[in-house]
């Protein structure tokens, strides 16, 4: 029953394409920087206080959604879990947002998952929708001790910049786990990989 649940777990979670590619076996710690971040992954599983988010943002390519997902492979053993990829499923819940059964219905499948996972967050764009769509899942994952995983190419910084209140609350729950990845080429491993 245990292992049946968890795997009904995996197929609501959104992972399945990525649950092969971005394993923790698989993660290329090929210098110094990677290493850390490896860790620091590691650290956040093996915290107690689960209320802590895991945030990483910064250099394109540096494996910030491959930690986030393999972080998230090992939370769905024992939790629900929700992948979000920000472009897409922003956009589709901003189009409902007239329909509004329909809107609390999509948007609650986010709010109230053991664990959310937010990736490429802001990538795209920061109307004025995207603002207020942030702050309500922000907002209510922080005021409900949630479980949080964000990836973004956007640092904490840059966030704070965009909208305050989002940020700090981001800045504020994840600060044992939040990484900023400075921007340098040399860090994308995709263009490293291909020569």
């Amino acid at each position: 029953m245990v292992e049946r649940q968890s795997i009904e777990r995996f197929k609501n979670s959104g992972l399945e394409p990525l649950r092969q590619k971005y394993t923790f076996s698989k993660f290329n710690q090929y210098n110094e920087k990677t290493k850390k971040l490896y860790d620091k992954a590691q650290d956040f599983l093996k915290n107690e206080d689960k209320k802590d988010w895991f945030f990483i943002g910064g250099q394109v390519g540096s494996g910030k959604s491959h930690l986030c997902t393999a972080i998230c492979l090992q939370l769905l053993k024992t939790k629900r879990l929700k992948f979000m990829e920000w472009v897409k499923e922003s956009v589709t819940l901003k189009s409902m947002v007239l329909d509004e059964l329909n809107y609390t219905k999509e948007l609650g499948k986010l709010l109230y998952t053991d664990v959310l996972y937010i990736d490429d967050f802001f990538k795209g764009g920061t109307n004025k929708a995207d603002l207020r769509l942030a702050f309500e899942l922000i907002n209510y994952r922080y005021n409900n001790d949630l479980i949080t995983i964000i990836s973004s190419e956007k640092s904490i910084n840059e966030i704070l910049e965009i909208d305050e209140a989002i940020g700090s609350r981001i800045y504020e729950i994840s600060y044992n786990f939040n990484l900023d990845i400075e921007k340098d080429e040399e860090l994308n491993y995709r263009l490293k990989e291909r020569g």
